[in-house]
């Protein structure tokens, strides 16, 4: 069998997930400008954005122009599924959050969730429907159902604003 050579936006790619995975770049952390990558690893400009591309697909780093590329990690991934944690982790760590309100409206609740609410069916039910964004990159889109009989207030969204 013919053996072929590793192409060189692997080998940089492998580096560079290593240097993540061993923390050697952190959540939130800053990666070296593309211009200093091509002096780092001796390679095109092409080569360590096929790289990055490829980083980006896997959801490891996340690239804003005129910002840089930014190590993204595992970690929010985690904490996703709570309200209030997604945000501290990524506050924590350095990330801008922001989530922009989709839809925040009073409806019947689903009938599978009547037992866990304790509710009967027919009662109604605050839902919350948001994109989640990391240093302004889209992450997440969350579905909440909450109860409002326990004071939650509902959120004037009219003009969708951006809120935190």
């Amino acid at each position: 069998m013919e053996e072929y050579p590793v192409p060189l936006y692997y080998k940089v790619y492998k580096e560079l997930k290593r240097r993540i995975s061993e923390g050697e770049y952190r959540p939130g952390d800053r990666i070296p400008p593309e211009i200093e990558l091509v002096k780092s690893f001796n390679v095109s400009r092409l080569t360590i954005r096929r790289a990055l591309d490829e980083l980006k697909s896997e959801g490891l780093i996340t690239r804003h122009k005129g910002k840089g590329t930014f190590i993204v990690g595992k970690k929010e991934e985690e904490s996703m599924n709570v309200l209030k944690g997604f945000t501290d982790k990524a506050k924590e760590e350095g990330l801008s959050v922001r989530s922009l309100v989709l839809e925040n409206k009073l409806v019947e609740i689903p009938p599978d969730l009547c037992e866990v609410f304790h509710l009967e069916s027919g009662a109604m039910v605050l839902l919350l429907r948001r994109v989640r964004f990391l240093n302004d990159e889209p992450v997440a889109i969350e579905c909440a159902y909450l109860n409002p009989a326990v004071g939650i207030r509902i959120l004037n969204i009219l003009d969708r604003k951006s809120v935190v």
